[in-house]
């Protein structure tokens, strides 16, 4: 089974999710130029295109946080920044640079990698944001 694409309307609800910011490192960008949409469930895994799959990350599946996430497939596992085939994505949480304690970078700075993780939160936990507000009928699992 193939995944899907993210949509442009799922691209951007995920964009303002995670306030323009890579998920892994905080670099900021105004517009969501140099961030990409990555699938935490990969694609050729079945990932879909669905906001609870997606995750902002700088760079491309080759450079940048979003490069490192799929070179480091276990680490970026135990972040939540991938999932396994068999797990739900809307059921795994995932590490932000917020919950790593750490400055966000400002745009043309690296962002802090730090190695020490702690336990990730939810992506809907992010402050000031909550997919229902914007997804009629949609709700967190319990």
């Amino acid at each position: 089974m193939t995944g899907v694409e993210f949509t442009p309307a799922v691209r951007r609800e995920m964009l303002e999710r995670d306030g323009f910011r890579c998920v892994r490192c905080g670099r900021w960008s105004e517009n969501g130029a140099g961030l990409d949409a990555h699938h935490r469930q990969l694609r050729s895994r079945g990932g879909r295109g669905t906001l609870e799959n997606g995750i902002s990350l700088c760079g491309s599946g080759t450079t940048g946080c979003h490069g490192w996430v799929h070179a480091n497939p276990a680490e970026s596992r135990d972040c939540g920044w991938m999932v396994s085939s068999w797990d739900d994505p809307a059921d795994i949480p995932w590490i932000t640079w917020q919950d790593l304690d750490a400055s966000p970078a400002e745009p043309g700075e690296d962002g802090p990698h730090g190695s020490e993780r702690p336990q990730p939160t939810r992506g809907w936990e992010v402050p000031d944001y909550r997919p229902s507000d914007r997804l009629p009928g949609w709700e967190p699992p319990g």
